[in-house]
């Protein structure tokens, strides 16, 4: 059975719509490097949040301990993860949705590389 109440699934979803909402107004904005880097935080607690719903509670602490390091922001690693605990699968991989995966996994490196550019100057779609 899902801990849907658990404190720490709470805060994972909490810090997802935070995020979420937050990458909306980015790209509202024109702010769409700085949007990209959120909404993959988003997907990321999101995603987070549904794996520790779907462990018994004895074994959260440890899960919760391995989101540290690289694994920690893999979006597959995560998903794994979550399937083997007994989660429900993802849909079938189609290229669209795995490129829009790899942007959003790869969002923090190109927001180190990259500043958004002055408002009023972001380049149009």
């Amino acid at each position: 059975m899902a801990a849907t109440n658990d404190p720490e699934v709470q805060r994972f979803r909490r810090v997802a719509l935070q995020r979420f909402g937050e990458a909306q107004f980015l790209i509202e904005g024109g702010y769409n490097t700085g949007a990209i880097y959120l909404a993959g935080y988003a997907v990321e607690c999101a995603l987070k949040a549904l794996l520790l719903a779907a462990v018994p509670a004895r074994s959260r602490k440890k899960v919760l301990a391995s989101f540290r390091g690289n694994n920690g922001h893999s979006f597959e690693w995560i998903k794994l993860r979550y399937i083997k605990a007994g989660g429900a699968n993802f849909p079938p991989r189609n290229r669209r949705r795995d490129h829009l995966r790899q942007r959003l996994e790869h969002g923090a490196a190109v927001r180190a590389e990259q500043q958004d550019p002055p408002r009023g100057q972001a380049v149009s779609r």
